[in-house]
């Protein structure tokens, strides 16, 4: 008998073609039931983002615009101004001169007042009613009424340096308190960049009285300080602005759900700036991104954002949000950025506003006496009726120290410490016109009497 060798009696996998067709079969039928499953989630996405989304129930207040609004006032006046490209060239010059005009210059000023005699008459018509500007009905509507306004302020800043250097500081002082007025009217509206372009003509006419403030007399520096005084009390918190730029946004949102391809809308305005083309390829791009985003989904969170910031709006002393977003993010590109809002609002326009106030009260008092008061309480209620908390010691006012025949008013700054009247150290200086600028970190006080931007 001869001897075989042990062999396997199965077969390897190689010699075995039935078991390699029977995991063919295997993987295809798994592809099969895969394809299906994403072909039905795909068709129940299309489904869900055609049909399914179905728009938000919210209610938005209507906007009730009064009968005499100074937004229609500006913007005859705008339509009747002459040159104003050469007035703003003259304004911008003017910011880094500390010399009087020549004679040319001042003749060339007073042929640009007297072309917008009637401009000028209409601005101050404006003051004396409510500013409200219209919502806005779409994101790629336009806003040269804001603009606008810019120009004019810088008008009213042309009379006062025209006032100025005739040798009539009574009236620049009030010519610069109306363009503070018209700046502040416009925090009261919507949309945001109101109160920014708000913040920048306030600037424009604190500018002016800073640089006139010694130079006044009694009754023009009482008087000041009295309509100061009203108009802190009338000033719109910031909350309030929020809250209607909300509101704006809401019902725009609400305008483009209508619209058949409104994610290829909104990726648009939000990241593409009007240039995403409106095609095949654009519209898959937008429904694949933003797949996950649904109408009341996205209202709720840019709701929820905002009313977070509305409630922080008016904190004092100034809270300073950290944000953890993704470039995704829809709700936060839609919000408006409240740490650079509270910051202008906060640091360059309410604390420079109340010194620049208390400052003019000071002078009323010294004219009168002769001497500056031992405390701030000595001006209440004379020349104000109530004395202005500084808005980074909201339980506190402004530091005073009277220095003989100087004074000392600051507030403590963003640091919230008291440096006993140091100016800010940490800043950075703008070149053209060597103002500080006041950061977020800047170490100091606010001094009244330095330049701050």
């Amino acid at each position: 008998m001869t001897y075989q060798p042990f062999h396997d009696s199965k077969p390897t996998t190689a010699h075995r073609p039935h078991d390699v067709k029977l995991w063919k079969s295997r993987i295809l039928k798994w592809l099969r039931v895969m394809l299906c499953l994403l072909s039905v989630i795909a068709v129940a996405m299309w489904v869900y983002l055609r049909w399914g989304d179905i728009d938000p129930r919210i209610t938005i207040p209507l906007q009730v615009l009064p009968k005499a609004n100074a937004h229609h006032t500006w913007e005859k006046a705008w339509a009747a101004a002459r040159e104003l490209n050469a007035v703003a060239d003259i304004v911008i010059e003017r910011r880094k001169a500390a010399q009087m005009p020549t004679a040319i210059e001042a003749r060339e000023w007073s042929r640009l007042l007297e072309l917008n005699k009637s401009s000028l008459q209409l601005v101050s018509q404006g003051l004396t009613v409510t500013y409200a500007r219209p919502r806005l009905s779409s994101y790629s509507e336009l806003m040269p009424d804001v603009g606008h306004c810019r120009s004019l302020a810088r008008l009213l800043v042309l009379k006062a340096e025209a006032q100025i250097a005739s040798g009539e500081p009574d009236l620049a002082l009030a010519t610069a308190l109306d363009t503070m007025h018209m700046g502040q009217m416009m925090f009261s509206s919507s949309p945001i960049i109101c109160r920014l372009v708000g913040v920048a003509i306030e600037s424009m006419g604190r500018g002016t009285m800073e640089r006139i403030v010694d130079r006044v007399g009694p009754e023009a520096a009482k008087a000041a300080a009295v309509r100061m005084w009203e108009m802190d009390m009338e000033r719109a918190p910031l909350s309030s602005t929020l809250r209607q730029d909300m509101h704006g946004v809401q019902s725009m949102l609400v305008s483009l759900y209508r619209k058949r391809d409104w994610r290829l809308g909104l990726m648009d305005i939000t990241y593409f700036s009007g240039d995403m083309k409106p095609d095949m390829f654009g519209r898959f791009v937008a429904n694949v991104v933003l797949c996950g985003t649904t109408k009341r989904g996205l209202l709720a969170e840019y709701t929820r954002k905002v009313e977070r910031q509305i409630g922080l709006a008016d904190r004092l002393p100034p809270l300073r949000l950290d944000y953890d977003t993704h470039l995704l993010d829809i709700a936060e590109t839609l919000t408006p950025q409240y740490n650079n809002l509270v910051h202008l609002d906060a640091s360059r326009s309410l604390v420079h506003a109340r010194l620049l106030m208390l400052d003019v009260a000071l002078r009323a008092f010294f004219l009168e006496k002769l001497t500056y008061p031992a405390t701030l309480e000595e001006i209440v209620p004379r020349y104000l009726k109530t004395l202005p908390r500084d808005p980074y010691a909201p339980h506190q006012t402004y530091r005073y120290v009277r220095k003989g025949t100087d004074r000392l008013l600051y507030s403590i700054g963003p640091d919230l410490i008291d440096q006993g009247g140091e100016s800010i150290k940490l800043v950075k200086t703008e070149p053209s016109t060597k103002r500080v600028i006041i950061q977020w970190d800047s170490v100091g006080d606010i001094v009244a009497g330095v330049q701050y931007h």
